[in-house]
């Protein structure tokens, strides 16, 4: 007797699905968390004196994705890395995996880095060479008589010959760096596959340095530090730009009252607004503030 064939609705598979997956904990406390780290982030990039930047966004490099990695008990290791030849093209592909503090993998990546790239395909070559009294320069020793000489600093009273270091040449980039490069990107994009939201809320592009061209990413100085306004004085005919101390009283209050910490508030504050202290906050921000704050208060508590 054949089976019998049982119509499901296409609306019941789905649902069987969806039960299948559920929301391992509280959103809003995630997203307490993912700020917390986020400003963490900001705090070690914006201490360094040299922003790495690509048409006007800046990227993060490998170290800045391990420490978002230390704060999710995340890391990564390369598991393989071979030498690899497409065409005229050669150099090494490397295979990273990121684990979880168990040591479960939950990210794998591979990268490459050939020498069909600008610049890692060659790079200038440099030498000492003697500086010669008719004005040549000379990479073999020309003889005392043709050599120009100079005082020695190390040792007064006598002469040395002056020397200089100029370009000899182009030599091939060695494949020890092109390994090391493609271990690298492989190990920051690993990481980058798991942890992309760290450095986006944090307001920077999720994509690792290491896969920029370099030729075209700029070193930029970081800008100066923002200065606090100046305290304006006040008297009953003028208002203060910033909020009094009793209105940020009143705003931690606030927070207290929807399941925030101070410290909460100060991340949120930061993250979101870019104000880097309550007493940074005008007026003309205050009430609207307080408003966001209290309406999304719910959202925000966390539960045990």
């Amino acid at each position: 007797m054949p089976a019998e064939i049982v119509d499901v609705e296409p609306t019941a598979l789905a649902v069987r699905e969806l039960e299948t997956v559920g929301i391992a904990r509280d959103p809003a406390a995630m997203l307490i968390d993912v700020r917390k780290a986020a400003a963490a982030l900001m705090q070690m990039i914006d201490a360094d004196p040299h922003k790495l930047m690509f048409n006007g966004e800046q990227y993060i490099e490998n170290q800045h994705w391990q420490l978002a990695g230390h704060f999710y008990q995340v890391t990564a290791k390369i598991v393989e890395d071979r030498f690899v030849t497409y065409g005229e093209a050669s150099g090494w592909e490397a295979t990273a995996v990121a684990t979880d503090r168990t040591g479960r993998e939950i990210g794998r990546a591979i990268s490459m880095c050939l020498n069909d790239e600008e610049n890692w395909r060659a790079r200038p070559k440099y030498d000492w060479v003697y500086v010669c009294t008719d004005g040549r320069r000379s990479l073999e020793d020309p003889g005392k008589d043709a050599i120009v000489w100079e005082d020695n600093p190390k040792k007064p009273g006598s002469k040395r010959p002056k020397k200089e270091r100029i370009q000899t040449g182009i030599e091939p980039v060695p494949l020890f760096q092109l390994r090391s490069m493609a271990q690298t990107r492989a190990h920051s994009k690993a990481l980058s596959q798991v942890l992309k939201f760290v450095p986006v809320l944090a307001g920077y592009q999720p994509t690792p340095a290491e896969e920029l061209p370099v030729e075209r990413v700029e070193r930029e100085p970081a800008p100066p530090p923002r200065r606090k306004p100046a305290a304006t004085p006040t008297g009953p005919d003028r208002l203060t730009p910033t909020i009094t101390p009793q209105q940020r009283a009143r705003l931690f209050a606030i927070a207290g009252e929807v399941g925030w910490t101070r410290e909460e508030l100060k991340v949120w504050l930061a993250t979101s607004k870019h104000i880097e202290s309550t007493a940074d906050i005008t007026r003309a921000q205050y009430d609207a503030l307080c408003q966001e704050i209290h309406a999304g208060g719910h959202r925000t508590t966390t539960t045990d």
